[in-house]
């Protein structure tokens, strides 16, 4: 995994955003028979939804005392998004670069 394929998974679920409706969730999987690869999910849901039940998109999870005192008054809806890489540690790479990520695997779940 690379900069590049970082970057188009971003693009990737960027560009679902701004085609989902406001309340609406969607899932993009890419698994090979592994297990090995990307799942995604993103999710439009509104200020107002946030703001009494809190937000739940995967293992994120943010109190709806988090959004409290916000100004939330000036946007309908919030743009969240959950990549899952598994088996495929997107920042491999960096080992080579800044000699630091040796401890995490390539093939290690981020």
């Amino acid at each position: 995994v690379s900069a590049q394929m970082v970057s188009l998974i971003s693009n990737l679920g960027a560009a679902t955003l701004i085609s989902l409706q406001t309340g609406a969730t969607q899932e993009i999987n890419s698994l090979d028979e592994s297990g090995e690869g990307i799942k995604m999910a993103v999710s439009k849901p509104s200020t107002s939804e946030v703001a009494t039940s809190g937000l739940q998109l995967k293992q994120l999870s943010i109190a709806a005392a988090a959004f409290s005192g916000r100004r939330l008054d000036f946007c309908n809806a919030l743009a969240v998004r959950v990549t899952e890489w598994l088996k495929s540690n997107p920042y491999s790479y960096t080992q080579s670069v800044q000699g630091s990520n040796g401890i995490v695997s390539s093939k290690a779940d981020v």
